[in-house]
């Protein structure tokens, strides 16, 4: 994602870390950090030039630079954006955006370290195995710049806050790419290693009951079933998989 520097005090100068007062502002001017704690959601192609290509783009818009509420350790910046005396760039007063792929194509996988059941197992998450996913997240970025540069933003903004640590030109390939592999992490929305499907199916773990093929009185119902990871959070879909699933255990009981 990249970070942006306001050209003004957008928001209230307070003092960190008493978040309180910013919670008092927001009560009494209606404005300031609190006004939009966690950002706001757009979606986008990022192949717009092809007809009838899938919405796989997800931005993710934070009314800060990410240094509030440690959102910056889950998004691992406050260890990218630093110079070489180890001083965090980015400013006080900012926004951050984050490109997300909705549908990765690297695959990555689990294995079991040994025999012992209580050992971690071996995650690999195989982050931008496939190409496809490195251009798409390039593309993100280039999107995310269009947008900040327009004209309800641009008068806003007053630089792009950049990685001091990649030796290319901010606007480069090869500055896009070294920014997406410095920052590529997770969005903790795993899916798919309880595979449904049908008997067909030989990757299939349960059936479209989730129940564990070869074995009886055992399902499985949670959002390791899911197929392919959905086009967006995966909160609400596996919500949706336990109603529909209880809704069938209670049927086969009464």
């Amino acid at each position: 994602g990249i970070n942006a520097e306001y050209m003004g005090t957008k928001t209230a100068d307070v003092p960190l870390p008493l978040d309180v007062l910013y919670m008092l502002y927001y009560i009494l001017f209606r404005n300031g950090r609190f006004s939009n704690v966690f950002g706001t959601l757009s979606f986008a192609h990022s192949h717009a030039n092809i007809p009838n290509s899938p919405c796989d783009l997800q931005f993710h818009w934070f009314p800060t630079a990410l240094k509030l509420f440690d959102l910056d350790k889950v998004f691992i910046m406050n260890r990218v954006y630093k110079d070489s005396k180890g001083k965090d760039v980015r400013p006080k007063n900012g926004i951050c955006v984050l490109p997300t792929i909705l549908q990765p194509k690297s695959t990555g996988s689990i294995r079991l370290a040994s025999t012992d059941p209580l050992a971690p197992p071996i995650i690999d998450p195989n982050y931008l195995a496939d190409k496809k996913d490195l251009i798409a997240m390039i593309e993100g970025i280039r999107m995310t710049r269009k947008f900040v540069s327009s004209p309800c933003l641009k008068d806003l903004i007053k630089k792009e806050v950049l990685d001091p640590n990649i030796p290319f030109p901010a606007d480069s390939n090869e500055y896009l790419e070294a920014l997406v592999r410095r920052l590529a992490h997770t969005l903790y929305h795993p899916v798919g290693t309880c595979r449904m499907g049908n008997e067909s199916d030989p990757k299939a773990v349960v059936n479209l009951e989730c129940k564990v093929r070869g074995l009886n009185g055992l399902r499985v119902v949670d959002a390791s079933v899911m197929p392919e990871v959905p086009s967006g959070n995966t909160n609400a879909p596996t919500i949706m998989i336990a109603e529909k699933i209880s809704e069938l255990i209670l049927k086969g009981s009464s």
